[in-house]
C-alpha cells in the first residue's frame, strides 16, 4: 500500500478490461507475402522496411532500419473498426541501438473521416537495444470516423534498428466499474456531504442501472471497517453514494467499491483514499466543489491561449481582449517578466510539463528524478507567491506507462505549492480515469478542422464521464491551421483555419459538457507564414469568440439552484443554471446535420428566448421547449 499523503486522491485500484474477438489485423506475424517479398495487407517503404527471418517465434517479422534521422517512414494497415468502439491494440518489439529525443519502436492506432485525421491512440515505444517487448494500449476510434489505420513505426526524427512481429487489435472491453472518485479537492473533507461516485461500463455488457448490485465501504487506514452502504443512486455512467463528513473523525480512510450484474457476472472492484480533516485549509487559489477555479475567493474562469513565449508587445495586445490568461512553453524564469504579465492584467498558467528525464524537450542537464525534483523546487519557491501565476501546467500528453511518475509529480506540486492547483491536458480521453491521481485539472486537446466539429463534443463528454462529473475541466479548442504542422505544400493545401462559427462551436460544445476554462491552441500559430489568413483577421476571431463566452461567465460560474431538464428528443447536450432570477439553458447540436429536439423542464415557465447566435428556432408549450436547430449550433436560451 502506498504512504499515506496528505491530498493523495482520488482513483485507487480497478480491475482490468479485457480484449476479446478476432484480430482485426490481417497477417499479423508478416508470414503472408506477395511474389515480390512485401507483407501481404501492409503498405510499407521498402528503402526502410522489409519481411526477414527472426521473429519473435522463430517465423518472419517486419524489420525497420534506418540511419538518417530525417527520414520518416510508416509502415500501416487499413483495419475494419467500429466507430465508437475501444479497442486494444498491441505489437511486440525488439530494438537495436534505437536512437533519438522521441519515444522509439511502437505503434499506433489512428481514425480517419474522408481522410481527415481525427486522432489517435500512441503509446510509448521502445529505445535504445533491447530484445522482445509487448507494447499495449487501447483507443476508442471517434464516432464520426469511416475508417481506421494501424502502424508499426519508429518515431520521427530517429535511426537505428528495429523488429515488429504479432500485431494485434480486439475489441476491448473495461471493466463493468472503472474509477471511484469523489467531489474533493486534493482529497480533503472538513464538513458537509461527501459524493462518491464510481464509473460503470453497463452498455458494454448490455445492461441497466435496474441490473447493478452492490456496496460501498469505508475503512480507517490501517484495515479496519468502519461502515457499509447501498448506493444512492445508480445511473448510466455511475454508481454514487453521499455520506456527512460530520459522521467520520477525523484522520485518513479508503472507500472500497464492489459491485457486479444482478446474474453474479462481470464483478467490478474500484477504491479510493481521503482524509476528514477539522477545517480546510486556506488556500489562494483552488477548486471548489462546484468544479471551478477560485481565484483570491472569487470564481474565475480561465480563458486563455497558448503561447510560445512572452514579451510587452503581445501583452499590450493580448490585455486589450476578453483573455485573461495565457500558457506559454517557454515561460519566465524572471520575476520581472512575471510582474510585466500582472502589470497588464494577466494570469499564467506556468509550464513545467518537460521536467522529466528521459523525455523529448526535459533540460540536458536533468537525468534523474532527484535532479526533475530540485528543479520543480526552484521553479514553485520562485513564482509560488507571485500574483501572475494562475496554476501548473504538469503534463502535456505524456503516455499512461509513465503514471508512477506522474502521480508523484502531482503529489509533489501539492506538497511544494498548497496554493495553486495543476493541469493537465491529453489527447488520450479515453485513458482519462487512468490519470485521475496526476492532476487537479484535466483537459483534452480535440483539433477536428477541417474534420468533423463533433469530435470536440465527444472529447468533453469523455472528461466528464471518466471524471464521473466531479473533476474540474478545461478545454483547448482549436483556432489554429494544420498547414503549420504539415511538411509539405500537397498536404498543406488540404487543411484550413476554422471560422468563426467553428470555433465557436467547438467552445460551447466543450462548456455544455462541463468546462470551465477554455485555452486555445494557439497564438503564435496565427503568427507563422504558411497560415492562408492574416494575423489580424485569425485572432480577431478567436477575440470575437472569447468575448461572447466572456459575456455569459457570470452565468457558467454561477451556483445558483437550477430546475432538472432532461432532453426528450434529437440527443442534443444540454447544461442549466440558475442566475439573477433566470434560467438559462445551454443547448448544443454537436452533428453535422440539422436536429429537431425537445428538452423538458421540471417546472413551468411564461417566456423562453434564445440569446445566443442566430435567433429563432425556438417555441414552447408547458415545460416542454421545441427547438431547430443548424449543424453545431449552440443555443442559450432563457427562461422566465
Amino acid at each position: 500500500m502506498k504512504t499515506w499523503i496528505m491530498g493523495l486522491l482520488l482513483a485507487g485500484s480497478m480491475a482490468f478490461g479485457e480484449a476479446v474477438g478476432p484480430n482485426l489485423v490481417k497477417n499479423p506475424g508478416f508470414e503472408e507475402m506477395t511474389a515480390d517479398g512485401a507483407a501481404m495487407h501492409w503498405s510499407c517503404d521498402p528503402s526502410v522496411y522489409r519481411v526477414v527471418d527472426g521473429g519473435r517465434n522463430g517465423g518472419k517479422c517486419m524489420s525497420f532500419t534506418n540511419g538518417d534521422p530525417n527520414v520518416y517512414r510508416l509502415c500501416s494497415i487499413a483495419l475494419d473498426c467500429e466507430p465508437g468502439t475501444m479497442y486494444e491494440f498491441s505489437c511486440w518489439v525488439k530494438t537495436e541501438d534505437v536512437q533519438g529525443e522521441d519515444g522509439g519502436a511502437t505503434l499506433c492506432l489512428e481514425g480517419y473521416d474522408k481522410g481527415a485525421y481525427l486522432g489517435g491512440g500512441y503509446p510509448v515505444g521502445v529505445k535504445g537495444t533491447s530484445d522482445w517487448i509487448q507494447i499495449r494500449s487501447q483507443w476508442q476510434i471517434p464516432e464520426m470516423a469511416n475508417h481506421a489505420v494501424l502502424d508499426v513505426y519508429v518515431n520521427k526524427g530517429m535511426t537505428g534498428k528495429a523488429w515488429f512481429d504479432d500485431v494485434s487489435c480486439r475489441r476491448y472491453y473495461p471493466p463493468l466499474m472503472g474509477s471511484l472518485t469523489a467531489n474533493l479537492y486534493r482529497g480533503l473533507a472538513a464538513e458537509g456531504p461527501i459524493e462518491f461516485r464510481g464509473g460503470l461500463s453497463l452498455g458494454t455488457w448490455n445492461a441497466t442501472p435496474a441490473d447493478v448490485r452492490g456496496s460501498f465501504r469505508i475503512y480507517t487506514a490501517d484495515g479496519q471497517l468502519i461502515t457499509t452502504f447501498a448506493p444512492t443512486e445508480v445511473t448510466e455512467r455511475y454508481a454514487a453514494a453521499v455520506i456527512d463528513a460530520a459522521e467520520l473523525s477525523n484522520g485518513k480512510y479508503r472507500l472500497v467499491a464492489d459491485f457486479s450484474l444482478k446474474d453474479g457476472t462481470h464483478q467490478g472492484t474500484s477504491e479510493c483514499r481521503f482524509e476528514k480533516v477539522a477545517a480546510l485549509p486556506k488556500r489562494r487559489n483552488y477548486i471548489d466543489g462546484h468544479r471551478r477555479l477560485i481565484v483570491d475567493g472569487k470564481p474565475f474562469f480561465p480563458l486563455g491561449m497558448y503561447w510560445g513565449s512572452v514579451n510587452e508587445a503581445d501583452l499590450v495586445l493580448f490585455s486589450k481582449t476578453a483573455f485573461n490568461c495565457l500558457m506559454s512553453y517557454n515561460p519566465p524564469d524572471d520575476t520581472a517578466t512575471m510582474d510585466m504579465i500582472d502589470r497588464h492584467g494577466l494570469k499564467i498558467l506556468y509550464s513545467v510539463k518537460d521536467i522529466f528525464h528521459g523525455i523529448h524537450g526535459c533540460p540536458k542537464d536533468i537525468t534523474t528524478e532527484a535532479e526533475e525534483q530540485a528543479f520543480i523546487q526552484r521553479k514553485t519557491e520562485r513564482f509560488k507567491g507571485h500574483p501572475a501565476l494562475l496554476a501548473w501546467y504538469i503534463n502535456d500528453e505524456l503516455p499512461s506507462t509513465m503514471m508512477e511518475r506522474l502521480d508523484g509529480r502531482q503529489r509533489l506540486m501539492e506538497e511544494l505549492d498548497p496554493d495553486h492547483p495543476t493541469w493537465v491536458v491529453l489527447y488520450q480521453y479515453h485513458e482519462i480515469s487512468r490519470y485521475l491521481n496526476s492532476f487537479d485539472v484535466i483537459g483534452t486537446d480535440p483539433y477536428p478542422v477541417p474534420g468533423d466539429l463533433g469530435e470536440a463534443g465527444v472529447q468533453a463528454r469523455a472528461v466528464r464521464q471518466q471524471t464521473n462529473g466531479q473533476r474540474a475541466m478545461w478545454q483547448v479548442p482549436q483556432a489554429f491551421d494544420w498547414a503549420c504542422y504539415r511538411d509539405t505544400e500537397e498536404a498543406r493545401s488540404k487543411t484550413r483555419p476554422p471560422t468563426e462559427e467553428e470555433m465557436r462551436a467547438m467552445s460551447w460544445m466543450a462548456i455544455v459538457n462541463g468546462a470551465n476554462g477554455l485555452v486555445y491552441y494557439s497564438f503564435f500559430d496565427l503568427k507563422r507564414p504558411v497560415v492562408k489568413i492574416p494575423f489580424e483577421e485569425s485572432f480577431g476571431r478567436v477575440c470575437r469568440v472569447a468575448e461572447e463566452i466572456k459575456r455569459f461567465v457570470p452565468v457558467i460560474l454561477s451556483i445558483e439552484a437550477a430546475p432538472q431538464v432532461k432532453v426528450v428528443k434529437g440527443g442534443i447536450d444540454v447544461r442549466v443554471w440558475s442566475h439573477e432570477g433566470r434560467t438559462y439553458l445551454l443547448t448544443v447540436n454537436g452533428k453535422k446535420t440539422a436536429v429537431n429536439a425537445q428538452v423538458s423542464v421540471n417546472k413551468g415557465f411564461a417566456d423562453a428566448s434564445n440569446v445566443l447566435g442566430t435567433q429563432g428556432g425556438v417555441t414552447w408549450k408547458g415545460t416542454v421547449l421545441d427547438l431547430e436547430f443548424a449543424p453545431y449550433e449552440a443555443k442559450m436560451i432563457v427562461l422566465q
